[in-house]
């Protein structure tokens, strides 16, 4: 099973959003309770927001699922893969606290 991770990047530092998206993928493995799950690295080599924003969905293009981190909902980038993800029919996993 491939797995995308939408997280909140603005604001962040690179340790804070790859301790993020750490907590986030065993928070997977156990809530799907599988732990064959390859996660698909997003992208953060661009600074422009849009290239950054279309490269991922090209990535994301390979996921099963794509999984929504906390505060998605708020983040323009995050709003664009959800909206990507729904119209393609991706399986989408909101987050829940």
């Amino acid at each position: 099973m491939k797995v995308f991770i939408s997280q909140p990047m603005k604001g962040l530092s690179k340790e804070e959003i790859l301790r993020n998206r750490q907590e986030a993928k065993l928070k997977l493995v156990f809530e799907l309770n599988n732990c064959n799950i390859e996660f698909i690295d997003p992208c953060m080599r661009y600074s422009d927001p849009i290239m950054a924003v279309g490269e991922s969905v090209k990535r994301m293009a390979e996921a099963n699922v794509v999984y929504f981190m906390h505060g998605w909902e708020k983040h323009r980038g995050c709003r664009i893969e959800h909206q990507v993800a729904v119209e393609y029919g991706i399986r989408c996993i909101l987050y829940e606290g």
